[in-house]
């Protein structure tokens, strides 16, 4: 999977595109937690725009990146979230924990 970045105004925007299975999910967690790690934002938006599917590794990925996140400090918000990614989601609670949000306006 591709993930873009941008970082603005001390908001680090992550951007994966393409599926996230069990196949890539512990090496795209590692290579957004690098970014997170190496640029320290005080806010992170991890935009699922881009991310049609993912299966249960994807809720390993969306929380071992929000671990990541309040370690350094940072906000996570979540956004753009296709449907079937958001069924998992919600299947596992994670739209309990964290903030998602459909439209960000900064």
């Amino acid at each position: 999977m591709k993930i873009n970045y941008t970082l603005a105004d001390g908001l680090l925007t992550l951007s994966p595109e393409g599926e996230l299975d069990h196949h890539c999910a512990m090496t795209d967690l590692a290579r957004m937690k690098e970014l997170l790690e190496r640029l320290l934002p005080p806010g992170v938006l991890l935009d699922l725009g881009g991310m049609p599917f993912t299966d249960s590794s994807g809720i390993a990925v969306v929380m071992g990146l929000y671990r990541a996140a309040q370690a350094i400090g940072a906000a996570l918000t979540v956004t753009h979230v296709q449907p079937q990614p958001m069924k998992v989601l919600r299947a596992a609670g994670v739209d309990r924990i964290l903030t998602f949000r459909e439209e960000v306006h900064i």
